[in-house]
């Protein structure tokens, strides 16, 4: 396969240039199915299970947590036997004829995300969770007297919620980087963040603790509203404990 050099620019809140990146990518292109990959697919958690439990968090009033996982591609094992040209700038430093193996994924390799998340879900599978049935990127531990602690996975994206406070802290100084010395760039991300939430008041979907354990479903059609080949467009949306959780139109 070849490879490439991807240059990006990383700016501050202000818009000023804060430093100057570089990552070596795949040509992805280059990829032949059957030879250097196999499967591909991205882990991505589905949003009805993340807003259900959006619901019972606002409802339980269980603690929820956000984690980032960073360079998140570059931790998978290839399973395929890879190779890759020279880095461009490199190829002096390599005999003639001679290429890299790829041990480790690589930033655009058709199975990078796969690859991260398996090597993730082996660990998380050793520390005691569970793998849900009805959605694989949800891993769940239940605790004793009742307790509980759900990970749920949107691709390099982690939510922590659950009454189980311990185990969850414990589940946090394993997957989690740069909490107890964090610099500038990490404090600039915070700023990002407030940035935004202070310029998007009142945006969103509202998640608000319920007195109830109803699950609602509610649902419509216009009955031939289309005058063209009269079909009918049809909605529905389902609540649980009064927060949205499903909709679809």
């Amino acid at each position: 396969m070849g490879c490439k050099w991807v240059f990006m620019v990383k700016r501050k809140a202000d818009g000023s240039i804060g430093r100057f990146k570089a990552r070596l990518a795949d040509k992805v292109f280059t990829q032949t199915y059957g030879i250097d990959y196999q499967e591909t697919s991205t882990p991505v958690a589905k949003m009805n299970s993340i807003w259900v439990l959006l619901s019972l968090a606002a409802n339980l009033e269980w603690p929820l947590q956000q984690l980032d996982v960073k360079s998140a591609f570059l931790h998978g094992d290839l399973e395929e036997e890879a190779y890759m040209n020279p880095p461009p700038g490199f190829e002096n430093t390599f005999e003639r004829g001679r290429v890299c193996k790829l041990k480790k994924s690589l930033y655009e390799l058709k199975q990078s995300p796969r690859a991260w998340f398996d090597r993730f879900a082996r660990f998380i599978l050793k520390c005691g969770h569970q793998q849900s049935h009805s959605d694989h990127m949800m891993f769940l531990k239940h605790g004793k007297e009742d307790k509980l602690a759900i990970l749920i996975v949107y691709v390099n994206d982690i939510i922590l919620i659950g009454n189980d406070r311990d185990e969850i802290e414990d589940l946090r100084g394993v997957v989690s980087q740069f909490m107890h010395s964090p610099n500038v760039e990490h404090m600039e991300v915070v700023f990002r963040i407030l940035k935004y939430l202070k310029t998007s008041p009142g945006k969103g979907i509202l998640f608000s603790k319920n007195n109830h354990l109803w699950v609602e479903a509610y649902t419509d059609a216009d009955w031939a509203g289309s005058f063209a080949d009269r079909k009918s467009a049809s909605d529905y949306c389902t609540f649980v404990r009064g927060n949205l959780v499903t909709r679809k139109s």
